[in-house]
């Protein structure tokens, strides 16, 4: 499990219960980084940089999977929480291990074309790892936090590892599913985007009772959708929410690969910076 939590990354979504706090990072998004290159130079960079990007995921994989089928069942008498496994609070942490964006300072030249936006919900961000229909949940400072027994899934899923990028919701009592990295022991951090998407989206369409509460189930797993960024899709994305309940908006490069640590290929607004930055970009109203 060392080997695998150590190539994911921090990130960037508020890790607060309210959305009337400032974000943590906002002192970012007054001022251009420091640095010589600008944005939309970093992201043409990156983008070659992944051409040549190799990682060995399914060793890492591997290991968690060998080390997530240890966790033991929990011995408790309540037949109501059978379904949850002992959380070893002295567990050694994990910390940094999901994908950081950055705030949107430079738009993207082809932002109509090869980006993707987002809705993200209040709640706090965690790593799922599912070993079989074992699960482990680890906050974005890597501390394991939860550990409970989910539906069945997939074929042969009690052998098999998957990987997921989750946002969960306190007030729902839901993980959104931002990404998925792995399912089923298929490795999906070279994929880019527009592809792990589709996966995500089509495997939980498949496995109804993941995305349901149960006595076999106790947190649902809800996929994030994404829209492309034109004026109707971003319209009609957004309606699709309580605006009191948006913590903010990604936006994804297409053809990025789940990069590990901060990156210019995803970047992120709050919801009320949306219009001023990508208005006249968007088109009319």
């Amino acid at each position: 499990m060392d080997k695998l939590l150590e190539v994911l990354s921090k990130t960037e979504v508020s890790d607060d219960s309210s959305g009337e706090k400032v974000h943590p990072r906002f002192g970012d998004y007054k001022k251009k980084s420091e640095k010589q290159d600008s944005q939309n130079v970093r992201r043409k960079k990156r983008l070659e940089e992944l051409k040549q990007r190799r990682f060995d995921a399914v060793s890492h994989i591997r290991s968690l999977s060998e080390k997530g089928n240890s966790m033991e069942d929990n011995k408790s008498d309540n037949e109501g929480k059978s379904n949850k496994m002992d959380v070893d609070p002295l567990k050694k942490k994990y910390p940094d291990k999901l994908m950081l964006s950055e705030w949107l300072v430079d738009v993207p030249d082809d932002l109509k074309e090869n980006w993707l936006m987002q809705v993200c919900p209040i709640g706090r961000r965690n790593l799922v790892i599912m070993s079989g229909r074992q699960v482990k949940v680890y906050t974005k400072t890597g501390k394991l936090v939860r550990a409970f027994h989910c539906a069945p899934y997939g074929n042969d899923c009690n052998v098999r590892t998957s990987v997921m990028d989750c946002i969960f919701s306190v007030v729902d009592q839901t993980y959104y599913v931002l990404d998925t990295m792995a399912w089923n022991d298929h490795y999906f951090y070279e994929a880019d985007c527009d592809f792990r998407f589709y996966w995500k989206d089509m495997k939980l369409n498949e496995n109804p009772y993941l995305c349901e509460r149960s006595k076999t189930n106790p947190y649902p797993f809800k996929s994030l959708t994404v829209c492309a960024c034109n004026r109707e899709s971003v319209t009609t994305e957004m309606g699709k929410w309580d605006i009191e309940k948006v913590d903010g908006l990604l936006f994804y490069h297409r053809k990025n690969a789940y990069t590990l640590g901060s990156t210019p290929l995803v970047t992120w607004l709050k919801p009320d910076m949306l219009e001023k930055k990508l208005g006249k970009i968007l088109g009319e109203k």
